[in-house]
């Protein structure tokens, strides 16, 4: 790969480029989030409660969020389950910038939004 961008740096950025907007378009938003919701209950919601991956499987989308929707179904996801999202992160983000000991309080009410998203996207 290195050998390739070095001599055709257009290509292979054109290349990633297209391979990333396919991706985005094939897995659509709400997808996205009922799936990682998913995995994100069975790392907190079993006796181990393994927070730190829980956290690491719904970051990267609030992020993804922050940047906006680009796409018309993005839009939509963002009309429907836009707020719900944004105060489950606001919920999630003080519980990690809490001080020790961290308060579980926070959590519930971020899985609170979380599973209300859940369940519409269910239906």
């Amino acid at each position: 790969m290195r050998h390739l961008r070095h001599h055709f740096a257009d290509l292979v950025d054109e290349a990633l480029l297209v391979s990333r907007e396919l991706i985005r378009v094939a897995v659509l938003w709400h997808e996205k989030w009922y799936n990682r919701l998913e995995d994100a209950s069975r790392h907190y919601f079993t006796a181990e409660r393994n927070i730190d991956q829980m956290i690491s499987i719904l970051k990267p989308l609030h992020q993804e969020m922050m940047y906006g929707p680009e796409t018309v179904h993005e839009m939509a996801c963002v009309q429907k389950y836009g707020l719900d999202l944004q105060e489950a992160a606001e919920w999630l983000y003080w519980y990690i910038s809490c001080p020790e000991p961290k308060n579980r309080s926070f959590l519930d009410q971020a899985w609170s939004r979380y599973y209300d998203v859940f369940r519409q996207i269910k239906r």
